[in-house]
């Protein structure tokens, strides 16, 4: 990662040592006698990087749980293997119950920053693989675990891809969920306290995914209750998500919707010029998750944490 902690310290003024940046732990640069540049990496932190590997340096990893999900982000950024020995770490943790005291507003953020990284499904499987999805989500886990698996990872990349936001990236496991869809993603958005419009995305479509798929042979009248039940004259951006969601689950069933091909590759909520260039609708709130919490405002009045978290 490029955020690097650009703070200097000084080891003694008569050795003349001074560190001048830390980046990964164990990873760092030191100055000595006035000669810069030296790189002192006792755990072999640069070949890990030239081999796209993420392993922990100390034992001490495991006084955090939350690192899991850290982990499992930094592979859904970079598309780094984890290390055996940390993923069996990880396993462990999860076995002896750590993962069990995480606060559920941590785990979101977590799992949002994550699912919105260029590859979400690197997260799900570092996850699955450590035992941690099926503790903090396993309503995630249900669609992963049947005959959707493959379809849901592809619409997931489909995602990334197109630069969709992470409400819309939310919404496809409610997609590829069974029958119990909407009172499993309730569950969900109530016991991780999800954003409003994440939990009304994801509702929508489990209510509504039935009836798109098969929208291309439905006549006028029951086109017309479709765009009734979505409440789609009224609440415009949040229709234009549910399309998103299904030309990205579904691309081929999706050219049924007039100018379907404009919005397949354009989610909503995003911050495109596209859309205030064509008039769709008016400037939405940015609502995407990046490096910064503080940026995130919809549920500021629900009391969420809007302070930054430094990664370890």
């Amino acid at each position: 990662d490029s955020r690097v902690i650009k703070s200097m310290y000084v080891f003694g003024e008569q050795a003349g040592i001074v560190v001048e940046g830390v980046g990964l732990p164990g990873h760092f640069i030191v100055r000595i006698g006035g000669q810069s540049g030296t790189l002192v990496d006792p755990f072999g932190g640069e070949k890990d990087l030239r081999a796209g590997v993420l392993r922990h340096v100390s034992e001490a990893f495991a006084e955090d749980p939350l690192r899991i999900l850290r982990v499992a982000r930094f592979a859904a950024r970079f598309r780094f293997r984890v290390a055996e020995e940390t993923a069996a770490l990880m396993r462990r943790m999860v076995a002896e119950g750590e993962a069990d005291f995480l606060v559920a507003e941590r785990v979101w953020q977590e799992l949002a920053r994550g699912l919105d990284e260029a590859h979400p499904g690197e997260l799900l499987r570092v996850l699955e693989t450590s035992g941690a999805l099926e503790r903090l989500a396993p309503e995630l886990q249900a669609p992963l675990a049947g005959a959707e698996r493959t379809a849901l990872l592809a619409a997931l990349d489909r995602a990334a891809a197109a630069g969709a936001p992470f409400t819309v990236r939310f919404a496809l496991f409610a997609w590829f969920a069974g029958e119990a869809c909407e009172r499993l993603f309730a569950a969900l958005c109530d016991r991780l306290r999800t954003p409003v419009e994440v939990r009304e995305l994801a509702e929508l479509v489990c209510r509504c995914r039935t009836d798109l798929r098969g929208a291309a042979g439905a006549d006028a009248p029951a086109l017309h209750a479709l765009l009734k039940r979505a409440d789609a004259f009224r609440r415009t951006e949040r229709w234009e998500g549910l399309l998103s969601v299904a030309s990205l689950a579904a691309p081929a069933s999706a050219q049924w919707y007039p100018g379907w091909d404009r919005y397949s590759d354009r989610p909503y909520y995003g911050d495109r010029p596209y859309y205030r260039d064509q008039g769709l609708w008016g400037q939405p709130r940015r609502n995407t998750y990046d490096d910064g919490y503080d940026r995130y405002e919809p549920d500021r009045d629900r009391g969420w944490q809007d302070e930054r978290y430094d990664d370890d």
